[in-house]
This record gives C-alpha cells, sequence and structure tokens, in this order.
C-alpha cells in the first residue's frame, strides 16, 4: 500500500492529481511536449504512479485547460459588462480576448486547445460555443443587418488575430487592427 501525505486517500488523490496539473501546466507554459515521462519527472513521482490520479497524458491536457478557461470566460465577461451598448461589448469581446491571447498571457492555453484530440473536445467546445453565443447575442443586438454573416467574419477576424500574434506579429497593432475590422462590420 502506498504511503499517503494527507489525512484520507482522497485528499492525498486530490493533492497528487494538482501536483500533476501544476506539472503538466508548466511543460505547457513552456511549449515543451507533454508526455509521461515528463509529467511523472516533473511532480517527482514515477511515470507508472501517473496513471493511478489521470487516465492519460490527454487527460492531464484536458484538466489544464479546465483550470484556465473559466479565467479566460471571467475577463472576457468582466471587460463586456462595463461596456454599455451591444456594439461596445462586441468590441469589449474581441479586445478582452484576443488580449488574453497575446504572447506572455494565455495564447498558450490556446495552443494547448488546439493539440486535443477531436474525440475529447466535447467539454472545449461545449464551453466555446457558450463562450461564443454571448458574442452572437450582442452582435444580433447591435442591429447589425445580417447577425450570422457579421458573426462569421468577426470570429474569423479574431481567429486571424490570434494566428498573427502566434507568427510574431505586434500584440497591440494586431489588436488594433481587429478592433478596426470589427467596428466597420459593426456600423452597417
Amino acid at each position: 500500500m502506498p504511503r499517503i501525505a494527507a489525512a484520507s486517500v482522497r485528499e492525498h488523490r486530490a493533492q497528487m492529481q494538482a501536483k500533476l496539473i501544476d506539472a503538466a501546466e508548466r511543460i505547457l507554459q513552456a511549449g515543451a511536449p507533454l508526455t509521461a515521462g515528463e509529467v511523472a519527472s516533473a511532480a517527482g513521482i514515477a511515470r507508472n504512479s501517473l496513471y493511478r490520479y489521470v487516465d492519460s497524458v490527454e487527460d492531464l491536457r484536458i484538466l489544464v485547460l479546465n483550470r484556465h478557461l473559466p479565467q479566460w470566460g471571467t475577463v472576457v465577461g468582466e471587460a463586456m459588462a462595463q461596456a454599455d451598448s451591444p456594439g461596445d461589448k462586441v468590441l469589449a469581446y474581441v479586445r478582452a480576448s484576443l488580449e488574453e491571447g497575446a504572447p506572455g498571457r494565455q495564447a498558450w492555453v490556446m495552443r494547448t486547445a488546439g493539440s486535443i484530440a477531436p474525440a475529447e473536445r466535447k467539454d472545449l467546445d461545449e464551453a466555446h460555443a457558450a463562450l461564443e453565443a454571448v458574442l452572437d447575442e450582442q452582435i444580433a443586438a447591435s442591429g447589425a443587418e445580417n447577425p450570422e454573416l457579421v458573426a462569421t467574419i468577426i470570429h474569423r477576424v479574431l481567429d486571424a488575430g490570434f494566428e498573427r500574434m502566434e507568427a510574431g506579429d505586434d500584440p497591440d497593432q494586431v489588436v488594433g487592427s481587429c478592433l478596426g475590422a470589427v467596428s466597420g462590420l459593426l456600423i452597417s
């Protein structure tokens, strides 16, 4: 029977899982490949012990994302709450999303999300869809003539902004350009 360093087996398991998630997060933030051996080494446990606490390395990726995606949603939601009109809320969404996805912030979260296997993306896709629905509601409320088309274009502008920042473009310039493009869509 393994020794535990907690008041109960449940607490020990939660502590070890948190330790593994922390290790996986550090590895992902560094842009290194996430492997069972690297995570186990960073957490200070044997590689085969890792599987007592998580089912797979893919599960660790998802657990790391589940730790950070709510924070992203909160930042975007707070930015939108400070805006007055639907159009301003759309611009706040775009600005906050791009700023969160900038290098040095949460860009690594986006890279991690992009590496999740399609079969494992259900929760991630649901969280993303919920965030996009908030944007889509504000686009419709802004009086855009064809809100579905405008929403599609804005989503593509955001994708392009994230890609350009990942490619090394100046984040402030990317945010400014994307906001300019979105503003033009909302003035219709």
